[in-house]
């Protein structure tokens, strides 16, 4: 990340397809200047029983535990690197900081998932 310039950080999976309004509603999170993370639910192409369970089992726990998928990350540069940033080994540890980050706004409330 050290190469890594701008005022926020956007993490994509090479394997995953973000929709224009996904980037959008980040853009209005960051404009809006309330919170330091975020993320999105997931969703798959795939339509069959086992795969929509396990999605809306994932997408459920995620709101609640405030966990954002790994696919689809956005921080604020200056709070990703205080916490720690990434090593090669992304601990449960630094996914911990990432979770908390996260699940903070500027302003100390729960920031809306």
């Amino acid at each position: 990340m050290r190469y890594a310039g701008g005022d926020w950080l956007l993490f994509v999976d090479a394997d995953s397809f973000p929709r224009r309004e996904l980037f959008a509603e980040v853009a209005e999170a960051i404009e809006a200047g309330r919170c330091l993370a975020g993320g999105s639910t997931v969703a798959f192409e795939r339509r069959d029983l086992v795969v929509r369970f396990w999605v809306a089992l994932w997408n459920a726990m995620s709101r609640i535990m405030k966990w954002g998928a790994g696919s689809f990350l956005f921080c604020e540069a200056a709070a990703f690197r205080a916490a720690g940033g990434l090593t090669s080994s992304f601990t449960p540890r630094r996914k911990s900081i990432f979770a908390t980050a996260s699940s903070a706004s500027r302003d100390g409330s729960a920031a809306a998932s």
